[in-house]
């Protein structure tokens, strides 16, 4: 859906152990966010809000990683 309507689509997998500094990088490049709930970890979404706030992201957390979710965020459904 992202690429489909010409934008770039990264992952991150919400993984912390290693710190969060790859998460901040990428969100630095974002030009939003989508995090879903229910496959990271309170701590990684609660990472991706206080980024989003540093950065001045638009964060959109997500009931669940379906395609539904996505496409109502980018306008689609």
């Amino acid at each position: 859906l992202i690429e489909g309507s010409g934008g770039i689509f990264e992952y991150h997998d919400g993984n912390l152990k290693n710190g969060s500094r790859k998460l901040e990088s990428s969100l630095k490049r974002a030009d939003v966010v989508l995090c879903p709930v229910t496959c990271n970890s309170h701590a990684a979404c609660q990472m991706v809000k206080k980024l989003g706030k540093k950065y001045n992201k638009p964060i959109h957390m997500l009931t669940s990683s379906g395609l539904t979710g996505v496409s109502q965020v980018l306008g689609n459904g």
